[in-house]
C-alpha cells in the first residue's frame, strides 16, 4: 500500500535500503571483505548509492542507519 502512496524518491531510498541491507548480510555471511566499497545503481533513474567496507559493517550490525549512509554518500 506504501508503494502506491509514495513518492519517487522514497520509493528509490527504500529500494536502496534493501538492497543495502541484503548486500551487507551476503558479504559478511560468506566473510567476503576484499572490497573497498559496493556501489549500487538505480537504471531507471540513474542514481547510485556508494557504500564503504567500513558503513557497510556498521549498518549490518545496527550502529548505523541507512539515513547516515544516504547522508555520508551524498557529502563525498
Amino acid at each position: 500500500k506504501w508503494l502506491k502512496e509514495a513518492g519517487k524518491e522514497e520509493v528509490s531510498n527504500k529500494v536502496f535500503e534493501e538492497t543495502v541491507k541484503v548486500a551487507s548480510h551476503v558479504l559478511h555471511g560468506y566473510r567476503f571483505d576484499d572490497f573497498d566499497h559496493i556501489e549500487i545503481l538505480n537504471q531507471s533513474d540513474g542514481k547510485a548509492l556508494k557504500v564503504s567496507r567500513n558503513d557497510l559493517e556498521e549498518f549490518r550490525s545496527k550502529k548505523m542507519s541507512f539515513e547516515d549512509i544516504l547522508t555520508r554518500s551524498q557529502n563525498g
